[in-house]
C-alpha cells in the first residue's frame, strides 16, 4: 500500500514536468478529430477585427486567426460558411440572418456573434427560442474618446524649464558667491581690490553671474579664490547643462490639454457618439445625457468618422467605441484623441449555437478559455489589434520647434541690452567696477567735445616700464580691467590699442 501511495504523487510529478517543457497544452486539444463541423462567417470588412476582400473573398485580420486557432486545436474538420454581413435579415421577425441559419441547421456555430451578456440568446420576437453561447472569445469594453488639443503656451515659456524656487536657489548662490568673492578681495594682502569698483557688492554679483555664463573677467590670484572657482565653475556646468536639456525638451515637445468629460459624472453630463446603435441601448439619460449614432447603411470606417467629425465640431462631448475599435483610432491619431480610463459595459463576441447542442457548447467554452492561457492567443491580439500599442511607441517624425519660447528669449535678451545701452557709462560701472576718467585720457582720445561714445572700447591700461634710455613707455596690460603685477598703474594711465 505504501508504494501505491508514493506512486500517485511521482506519476504527478512527472507528468507536471513534460507538461511544463511542452509548455500551455489545451485541454480540448484534438478532442473532436475528424469530426465536421460547420462554421459561420461574415463576408464583410469589420475593421479592426476582420478585413474581407470581395474579389478573392479572402479573410484576414484577428477574428479570423482566433476562430481559426480554436478550432484546428480541438481537430474538427471545418467546412466554412458565408453567413453573408451583419446588417442582413430573414424571417417574418426580421432576425439577424446568421442567428436563423444557426437554427435552420445551416451552420453548427459561428465565433464571430457579438452578444451583450452572458446566457441564452433569443431571436428577436421569439423568446422561447434559447440558443446557447460560449464563453466570450473576446471582452469588449466601451471607452469614451475625447478631443486632444494643444496647449498654448506663454511667451516667456523659456522660464519654464526650471521652477520658482530653482531660480530663486540660483539667485541665492549667486548672492552667496559675490559676497564670498568680496570678503576674499577683502582679506588677500596681495588684491588691491581691482575687482571691485564704484558697483560696491553689486560688481562682485556681477563677477559671480559671469562665472555661470562662461565669461569669467574677476582677477582670481589667491588659492582660496582659485579653489572657490572651481566650485563655482563646477556649479555653472551642473546649472547651464541641465537648462540647456529642459530647454531643448520644451521647446521641441508639443503640450497637450483634454477637451471633454474626464469623469463618470462629468459624463453623464455629456453627449456621445456611438458608432452602432445597439451598444447605445440604455445608456441615453443614464451613463450620458444624449446619443447619436451614424445611419445604419455605414460601414465601420464611414461610422468612425461620422462620429469624429460630430466631436471635432463640437455638437457632441464624446465618441464611445469598443476597447479595439478605441485603441485603433486613438493609435492613428495621437495629437486628436483620448481615451478615457473609465470602465463602461461594452458587448463580447462568442461562439452562438442551436438550441440543445450542449456537449458543443461545452467543448467550444472549454477550448476558449484554455486558450486565454496561451501565448500565441495574446500574441495574435499584439500583431492584429495592437494591443500592448501606445502613442509614446508610436514614431512620430514631426519636430515641432515652440516659436513663443523662443520669441520670449529674444523678447528677454533685447530688453537686457537696451538697459545697458540707456544706462551708458553708469550702468557699465556699476557692473564691472571700472572707472572711466576723461580728464585722464589723452588729448588726442578725448578731442574737444569728448562723449561717452567717444571712448575707445578696446582701450588698455599700462605700467610704466623703463627703457634703456630712462624713459617711461607704456606697455599694454593682460586685459582691460585687469591688475598688472606689483606696480599698478596710474588710474589715468589708458593707452590706445
Amino acid at each position: 500500500m505504501g508504494s501505491k501511495f508514493f506512486a500517485a504523487p511521482l506519476f504527478a510529478l512527472v507528468f507536471a514536468r513534460e507538461a511544463a517543457g511542452q509548455g500551455h497544452v489545451n485541454e480540448m486539444r484534438a478532442c473532436c478529430r475528424g469530426v465536421p463541423l460547420k462554421v459561420g462567417y461574415f463576408s464583410e470588412e469589420l475593421p479592426p477585427y476582420q478585413y474581407y476582400d470581395p474579389g478573392t473573398k479572402v479573410r484576414s485580420g484577428g477574428l479570423v486567426d482566433l476562430n481559426e486557432m480554436i478550432v484546428e486545436t480541438m481537430g474538427y474538420d471545418v467546412e466554412w460558411v458565408d453567413m453573408g454581413v451583419t446588417g442582413d435579415t430573414l424571417g417574418v421577425n426580421s432576425a439577424p440572418s446568421y442567428v436563423v441559419m444557426v437554427a435552420t441547421g445551416q451552420i453548427d456555430v459561428t465565433l464571430s456573434a457579438p452578444s451583450y451578456g452572458y446566457g441564452p440568446e433569443a431571436v428577436a420576437g421569439r423568446p422561447e427560442t434559447s440558443f446557447l453561447t460560449t464563453v466570450p472569445l473576446i471582452d469588449l469594453d466601451t471607452h469614451a474618446l475625447i478631443k486632444k488639443e494643444r496647449a498654448q503656451r506663454r511667451i516667456f515659456s523659456v522660464f519654464d524649464p526650471f521652477e520658482l524656487h530653482l531660480w530663486l536657489s540660483i539667485l541665492g548662490a549667486l548672492v552667496i558667491g559675490a559676497v564670498f568673492l568680496k570678503v576674499l578681495d577683502e582679506l588677500d594682502p596681495r588684491e588691491v581690490h581691482v575687482n571691485a569698483g564704484p558697483g560696491g557688492p553689486l560688481a562682485f554679483l556681477y563677477h559671480a553671474t559671469s562665472v555661470l555664463f562662461d565669461s569669467d573677467e574677476y582677477e582670481w590670484r589667491s588659492a582660496a579664490a582659485r579653489l572657490f572657482r572651481i566650485g563655482l565653475l563646477f556649479f555653472a556646468l551642473v546649472t547651464t547643462s541641465t537648462y540647456t536639456a529642459s530647454l531643448a525638451a520644451l521647446l521641441t515637445t508639443q503640450r497637450y490639454e483634454l477637451a471633454g468629460p474626464q469623469t463618470y459624472a462629468e459624463l453623464r453630463d455629456a453627449s456621445a457618439c456611438f458608432i452602432y446603435e445597439e451598444i447605445a441601448a440604455g445608456w441615453a439619460g443614464n451613463l450620458v445625457a444624449s446619443v447619436d449614432t451614424p445611419p445604419p447603411s455605414y460601414n465601420w470606417q464611414e461610422r468612425v468618422d461620422y462620429c469624429s467629425k460630430k466631436l471635432d465640431d463640437g455638437k457632441v462631448d464624446a465618441m464611445m467605441l469598443d476597447a479595439l475599435s478605441a485603441t485603433s483610432v486613438v493609435l492613428d491619431k495621437c495629437n486628436e484623441r483620448f481615451a478615457l480610463p473609465l470602465q463602461l459595459p461594452g458587448f463580447y463576441i462568442v461562439g452562438l449555437i442551436a438550441p440543445g447542442r450542449f456537449d458543443l457548447q461545452r467543448n467550444l467554452s472549454l477550448a476558449i478559455a484554455s486558450a486565454k492561457g496561451d501565448k500565441n492567443f495574446h500574441q495574435i491580439f499584439v500583431d492584429s489589434f495592437s494591443a500592448d500599442g501606445t502613442c509614446e511607441n508610436v514614431n512620430n517624425h514631426n519636430f515641432i520647434l515652440d516659436v513663443l519660447g523662443i520669441g520670449g528669449m529674444k523678447i528677454t535678451l533685447r530688453s537686457m541690452s537696451g538697459a545697458a545701452s540707456c544706462g551708458r557709462d553708469d550702468f557699465r560701472e556699476i557692473l564691472t567696477g571700472k572707472t572711466i576718467d576723461e580728464k585722464s585720457l589723452p588729448t588726442h582720445l578725448v578731442g574737444p567735445a569728448s562723449s561717452s561714445s567717444s571712448r575707445p572700447s578696446s582701450s588698455r591700461r599700462s605700467s610704466p616700464r623703463s627703457s634703456s634710455a630712462g624713459a617711461s613707455v607704456p606697455t599694454a596690460s593682460r586685459s582691460a580691467g585687469r591688475r598688472i603685477g606689483p606696480g599698478r598703474a596710474p588710474e589715468g594711465a589708458w593707452t590706445a590699442a
